[in-house]
């Protein structure tokens, strides 16, 4: 089973990475009982994967007795469940898919090394509040962190619309080359705004970033 990472923290908060070397097949068994209807035999084989692989990472953080086939997109494409007050997030890239699943709005990023493309899209991700840290050594890898953060605090935020430049704010961090935390906001004077921690960790071969909403914050108290 080439789970690559698991965590719990706090006890409300589970994390699952999985490496998908497996068949179809092996998800489809795990799962497939669920969806009778099989809504992924209509996607290319690709997206048949990733679907699959992602509600079975979720499935294996939630609660026993609650069901990964209640799980619905909201108005705005972002995954949710309406009968469980139980949020999730995904990401996937290459390989590797990533699930989280809390008691509070979470999302999370996946992302495998990309220099080269990473620092071509740099002036569209680092806004000012991140250039104080982003500068010297390491830079791209810096740079995907604010990648990273801003990506996975947009899927917490669960809306559309926003300006990354703009309406998503990272506190200035004390960077880590191996892992980290991080705190920021995302949202605008026209938009609720939410206020976001979350960890980052750099393994082997990608990058992972959590993100969960941090409640009874407000910006004069901070």
């Amino acid at each position: 089973m080439p789970i690559v990472n698991v965590e719990q923290f706090p006890l409300d908060t589970k994390i699952l990475i999985w490496q998908v070397t497996e068949e179809i097949d092996f998800f489809i068994s795990k799962i497939g009982h669920q969806y009778p209807d099989s809504p992924w035999r209509h996607f290319n084989p690709k997206r048949q994967m990733e679907y699959l692989v992602s509600r079975y990472l979720i499935q294996l953080g939630l609660p026993h007795q609650h069901f990964i086939s209640e799980l619905k997109k909201d108005s705005c494409g972002c995954p949710h469940f309406p009968t469980y007050d139980i949020h999730c997030g995904i990401s996937h890239s290459s390989s590797y898919i990533a699930a989280i699943t809390s008691s509070e709005k979470v999302g999370c990023d996946i992302e495998i090394y990309q220099p080269e493309k990473i620092l071509r899209i740099a002036p569209r991700i680092i806004g000012k509040a991140e250039e104080s840290w982003v500068r010297g050594e390491d830079i791209s890898l810096k740079t995907q962190l604010v990648w990273g953060i801003k990506e996975s605090a947009y899927k917490t935020w669960g809306k559309k619309n926003i300006d990354w430049l703009r309406d998503i704010d990272i506190d200035p961090i004390l960077w880590h080359p191996q892992s980290g935390d991080f705190t920021g906001s995302i949202g605008s004077l026209n938009c609720d705004k939410l206020y976001f921690y979350g960890e980052y960790t750099y393994h082997k071969d990608f990058l992972f970033v959590w993100t969960k909403e941090r409640k009874n914050i407000h910006a004069n108290s901070l």
